[in-house]
């Protein structure tokens, strides 16, 4: 099955980013009009699922899904139940402390513990995957708690169709 991944350039990714957690310059990769109308989805309802496309963060070393996040991913999942054309790829992410190859194990146990926690609450199997980038794609590179809080995420991508 053809997927239409439309990926939105992030400055962020080659440029440092300071400040508050909660910044919501950090978005994830965003469906454009073509792919919204591809999926049947109407502007103004593309434009809310977008609002919902938000990073979710890690504390240090760990991959467990905090309560504020599960927030985030109800509403994430109640508006894939709306759209049923829209599937999601989940990618998981590190900061750059510790060895490539912990950071890609620990990435990947970020994605595939917030896709199962996704399944869990009703988002079917063949319209969510994972990813694991571990520490390939910093949006902070300051070496300060603050930048690396940042890069310890779950970023999502969305696409039109199904994910395999």
């Amino acid at each position: 099955m053809k997927i239409l991944l439309i990926v939105l350039s992030l400055a962020i990714l080659t440029s440092c980013c300071c400040g508050d957690i909660k910044d919501t310059n950090l978005k994830s990769t965003v469906m454009d009009s073509g792919v919204a109308n591809a999926a049947g989805i109407s502007d103004s309802d593309m434009k809310a699922l977008n609002e919902l496309i938000v990073p979710i963060y890690f504390d240090y070393n760990k991959y467990d899904i905090k309560p504020e996040s599960k927030k985030t991913l109800k509403s994430l999942a109640d508006s894939m139940s709306s759209h049923q054309k829209v599937s999601l790829i989940v990618e998981g992410h590190c900061d750059e402390r510790g060895t490539n190859e912990y950071n890609l194990a620990l990435g990947d146990k970020r994605a595939n513990a917030t896709m199962d926690y996704l399944l869990s609450i009703g988002v079917p199997k063949d319209r969510i995957s994972s990813f694991s980038y571990g520490e390939e794609k910093l949006v902070c590179k300051e070496n300060t708690e603050s930048c690396w809080s940042k890069n310890r995420r779950a970023q999502f991508v969305v696409s039109a169709g199904g994910t395999k």
